[in-house]
């Protein structure tokens, strides 16, 4: 069984964000994992703003077999996180009287929905959270096409410009992260 590990950092106003993601399996070559990070511009409502967001991408290239995914975001920071999910959301929250970042990704129900060649049904439960992190595990299927994964991070002081404005932000549907990370890659 093949392990591949990949880790990004982000420097926040609050700490350190450490992005990690590992995928084991059978068939699972070298460079069959990538992560990346760009800079993100959300479509929001009017009179929201975020003053940094950034989306982080993990693609795993076509597999023949099945393989487990576990992604996770690490903030190093004295501040304790919460989760602040919605609807199709997984998402932390750190806050303090400066500032406040928010991370958060698909669920598995809106996963089933994107991706329904996985075993995902919309009420698992693929998320665990702690003071200082998100981490989400899943079992991927064989398929012959890459299967991509997002976190969006977003910042903003407090308090925000319009309240909430970077849970929305985190609230971006995969395509928009596809586009911005310019990924020539099935969704």
């Amino acid at each position: 069984m093949a392990k591949l590990a990949r880790a990004i950092s982000l420097e926040t106003s609050l700490g350190r964000l450490t992005v990690q993601v590992s995928v084991n399996g059978e068939s699972i070559a070298a460079d069959s994992l990538s992560l990346t990070s760009s800079a993100f511009e959300p479509s929001l409502p009017v009179g929201m703003q975020v003053v940094n967001c950034r989306a982080v991408l993990i693609s795993v290239e076509r597999s023949a077999s099945r393989f487990t995914i576990n992604y996770s975001a690490t903030l190093e920071t004295e501040v304790e996180g919460g989760s602040c999910t919605g609807q199709f959301l997984e998402a932390i929250e750190w806050e303090d009287q400066r500032a406040r970042i928010v991370v958060g990704t698909e669920d598995a129900e809106q996963l089933s929905r994107r991706m329904p060649w996985q075993d995902l049904k919309p009420d698992d439960v693929i998320a665990r959270y702690s003071a200082s992190a998100l981490e989400l595990s899943l079992v991927g299927n064989p398929h012959s096409q890459q299967t991509t994964f997002h976190l969006i991070v977003a910042e903003n002081p407090v308090p925000e410009p319009a309240p909430d404005s970077a849970w929305f932000a985190v609230d971006s549907p995969h395509k928009s992260v596809l586009n911005v990370t310019k990924a020539n890659i099935c969704t």
